[in-house]
């Protein structure tokens, strides 16, 4: 008994049916080699007709695979098939086209749905404390940010009982004080 033709995922060489190894596929019944599963795809058993696609987080680079390797966590909506870079990064991150890597934005700036895969830095009047911001915080009581991008709040200066969160100066006074329309500085009432 010579085979003249094999069961799809099987090869015929010299009259016999070989079959495949996982990792490989042979389509039809009259396949001559087993071809490996190509990148972002694979096969997990032997003697099949066709390999299977990675799943959305999944991605595979190498060739003739039995199983996906997982996307990085920080990718929000998948990555790559065949290298595994982020399509795009949860907020917090910033894509690096080149690599298709997704990385934290630093203090000072952040990233949200709305930036486009960038960190963009605080505005003034707002602070970042922290790396991986989703949102800048307000500056709040009697501080101020007066440039972009700031870590932290700057203290208003002690004479003001509240100032302008974006350029430190005084909209009110403490008790015993008076602005200073010139300087925007509370300054002591004269007595008298």
């Amino acid at each position: 008994g010579y085979c003249k033709t094999c069961n799809e995922g099987w090869i015929l060489t010299n009259y016999t049916c070989t079959e495949c190894k996982e990792g490989s596929y042979a389509e039809g019944n009259k396949s001559k080699e087993c071809k490996l599963c190509p990148k972002g795809m694979y096969q997990p058993n032997k003697g099949q007709g066709k390999c299977l696609t990675c799943g959305r987080y999944e991605y595979q680079n190498e060739e003739g695979e039995t199983k996906c390797k997982k996307c990085s966590p920080n990718c929000k909506t998948g990555c790559n098939k065949e290298n595994g870079h982020c399509l795009d990064c949860i907020s917090g991150y910033e894509l690096n086209q080149q690599t298709g890597e997704c990385i934290e934005c630093q203090k000072g700036y952040y990233s949200d749905f709305t930036t486009n895969n960038t960190c963009i830095k605080c505005p003034k009047g707002y602070y970042s404390s922290t790396t991986k911001s989703i949102r800048c915080e307000k500056c709040y009581g009697n501080t101020y940010s007066d440039e972009e991008g700031l870590s932290q709040c700057k203290q208003c200066d002690s004479s003001c009982k509240t100032c302008d969160n974006t350029n430190g100066k005084c909209i009110t006074c403490k008790n015993g004080y008076k602005i200073n329309l010139n300087t925007n500085k509370c300054e002591p009432c004269q007595t008298g």
